[in-house]
């Protein structure tokens, strides 16, 4: 465990020493003009550095290019079953029958919707003559005895967090002996069973073989478990099953496609009938469930590259600051699974993006001039407040910039003795509208797919059934509020890979999302969620510069910075209930703003020297991402190579 430890040390180490070359560039002696000049408390003002150019175009190209292909190389499976079979209630156990008895070593299968409980979903039995049924029999890790005990097979497993995924059932088939006739029942109804494997030994070549459909004399309504041979994968894999949340929100995105009532309602939905798209395009697959959170994660890279021309007018600012929230850890672990922080950050971007073209819109722009920025920051923040509530930490953030563009701008009209009051009146009214009226609608319409679950509209009664209808949502939509606020706020749950708001500063516990347990030939794979810790570390530092140079210099994009960093994470400080280090994703964003304010300031110092820094760490964090690619993403890599190499901190989760 050195090795790791002593890169981790290297880090740490360069971090302390790009601070080095930071204080020596911005260092300045004393009793100078220059030194001078800077005691000066300049007059606070807001304005855009830069604008867009035909210069920009390639290297923007350039980073999307490269962060798309790598956000949808091995994105996941395009193919996956795609019928299923309907266990309901009262439906007569399925008989399958063998037209070869053989001994059965494991049965793989695909699950689809709903969910039993406990360890059995189905009952299975197993037969030689048709007539006597036994339970099969599997190896199951005693904990007490620290050995694999024999124990009962009574069926398969489909649990909520078993739900479009493979699962297997290695059964002992010396114990069993030859089977001629599988049974299985639903215990729970209703479910839905995607795709059935029968693996049974191969005697001649001394392992298993699959049987095929033509192997197998089964009723006709169950041709649904045996029909998509071709999409039956080798194992269970990151490509082709759900892992983490998307056991939910890729769940949910289905059902609402499928007009059944959601099973997860902790979230409001929009986020999830985005998801829903990529599924209509692609199929109920795993590239179609990743599909709409991997683009939004792609085009969150060039609207950050606008942002940073905007704030500091400097291409090479924008391409670095870009390229290190491109290839942020988390960023990119995030964007390509199936959940709904994606969406909350991408419009947090668009907020942030369109309220800094508001407020550097200058104090002599018309009135009409002025609205349109702020009508999409508003719009920005409706959609995203629909798609999860973290959003609207980011409006309290908006709603203190409004606020300081409001003060700054009066102050203005006080000088030219001009009346500020039509103007205030008017970006009021329009302020309204953007922040309340067109969210509320848009929250309130996103429960639609609620009530047409519970009550499709079908216009039988004429116009008369639409405010029937509308009154349905609306119902669904303030009962749901009631829930998610009463789940979240009374969640007492615990969970190994938890953690705390001060956590998430050093990079100090991520969560693992995936893990194969299977070690092919020496090797193993798994996936975790956590943030460059170049970035993260360094990004700390930054803020204190933002801090710094707020205090000195009042500097409007420090407060920016500050503003769009702190609304994001003050709120979690005095939650209670348990939090995950993805909860940082939103605060990442402005840590890689900061960085970019970070280097433009050597830049200014020193354009060799500047240039030369912050070139460099950026080339370093790059360097970190592609080190650290196999646990981002599920690779398979020899057990040595994470063991030596990624196990930086001491924390027992660190990369397991």
């Amino acid at each position: 465990m050195v090795v790791p430890r002593l890169l981790a040390g290297v880090a740490v180490v360069y971090v302390l020493f790009f601070f080095y070359m930071v204080y020596r560039l911005e260092r300045v002696r004393p009793q100078t003009l220059e030194w001078v000049e800077r005691r000066r408390k300049p007059a606070f003002e807001l304005s855009r550095a830069g604008a867009l150019a035909s210069s920009d175009i390639l290297p923007v190209l350039l980073i999307t290019a490269a962060y798309a292909a790598a956000t949808f190389l091995n994105l996941g499976n395009m193919v996956s079953p795609q019928s299923f079979h309907r266990f309901e209630q009262g439906d007569a156990p399925i008989v399958i029958e063998l037209k070869e008895p053989a001994k059965i070593e494991k049965i793989f299968y695909f699950t689809g919707l709903h969910h039993g409980s406990g360890q059995r979903a189905y009952r299975l039995d197993f037969s030689a003559d048709g007539a006597a049924w036994r339970s099969g029999i599997k190896l199951e890790w005693n904990s007490y005895l620290e050995r694999y005990v024999e124990v009962a097979a009574e069926g398969l497993p489909q649990e909520y967090s078993r739900t479009f995924r493979w699962d297997a059932l290695n059964l002992v088939a010396d114990t069993m002996g030859d089977t001629r006739f599988l049974r299985i029942s639903a215990v729970y109804v209703p479910l839905e069973l995607g795709e059935m494997s029968i693996f049974v030994r191969d005697t001649a070549n001394g392992g298993q073989r699959v049987l095929s459909a033509a192997d197998l004399v089964y009723p006709e309504n169950a041709a649904g478990l045996f029909d998509e041979p071709e999409a039956v994968p080798a194992r269970y894999d990151v490509l082709n099953s759900t892992h983490f949340d998307e056991i939910y929100h890729a769940r949910t995105a289905y059902e609402h496609l499928r007009g059944i009532y959601p099973y997860e309602k902790t979230h409001p939905p929009l986020g999830k009938l985005i998801t829903a798209a990529g599924i209509a395009l692609f199929g109920m697959t795993p590239f179609g469930w990743r599909f709409m959170p991997a683009l939004f994660g792609v085009l969150m890279v060039p609207l950050l590259y606008i942002l940073l021309k905007w704030m500091f007018g400097k291409t090479r600012v924008a391409v670095c600051g870009t390229l290190l929230f491109a290839f942020d850890f988390m960023h990119f672990v995030q964007t390509r699974i199936s959940t709904i922080d994606v969406y909350a950050v991408f419009f947090i971007l668009c907020m942030y993006l369109f309220m800094y073209r508001y407020i550097t819109s200058g104090p002599d722009a018309p009135f009409w001039k002025a609205a349109p920025p702020l009508i999409l920051a508003g719009l920005s923040f409706g959609i995203g407040a629909a798609a999860k509530w973290v959003c609207i930490y980011a409006g309290a953030g908006l709603l203190a910039l409004f606020c300081v563009y409001l003060v700054r701008r009066a102050r203005y009209y006080r000088r030219m003795e001009r009346s500020f009051l039509p103007f205030f009146l008017g970006t009021l009214l329009v302020a309204l509208f953007s922040f309340i009226i067109i969210p509320g609608v848009i929250y309130v319409a996103c429960y639609i797919p609620y009530a047409a679950a519970r009550t499709p509209l079908t216009l039988t009664g004429g116009l008369g059934d639409i405010p029937a209808f509308i009154r349905s949502v609306w119902e669904e939509c303030f009962q749901n509020q009631s829930y998610m606020y009463h789940y979240h706020s009374g969640l007492e749950a615990t969970h190994d890979y938890a953690a705390r708001w001060y956590e998430w500063l050093f990079d100090w516990k991520p969560i693992m999302y995936y893990w194969n347990p299977i070690r092919e030939a020496g090797t193993r794979g798994s996936l975790w969620a956590f943030t460059n810790p170049l970035v993260t570390w360094a990004g700390l530092g930054a803020l204190a510069f933002c801090g710094y140079g707020l205090y000195k210099r009042r500097s409007h994009t420090a407060l920016f910075i500050l503003i769009g960093y702190l609304s994001q994470l003050l709120p979690w400080i005095p939650i209670s209930r348990i939090t995950f280090p993805y909860h940082y994703f939103p605060s990442m964003l402005f840590l890689c703003i900061a960085l970019a304010c970070l280097f433009d300031r050597i830049v200014e110092r020193d354009p060799v020297r500047g240039t030369r820094q912050m070139v460099i760490f950026t080339v370093a964090a790059t360097a970190l991402f592609v080190l650290f690619y196999p646990s981002l993403t599920g690779t398979q890599v020899p057990e040595w190579y994470p063991k030596y190499l990624l196990r930086w901190l001491s924390h027992k989760n660190w990369l397991m």
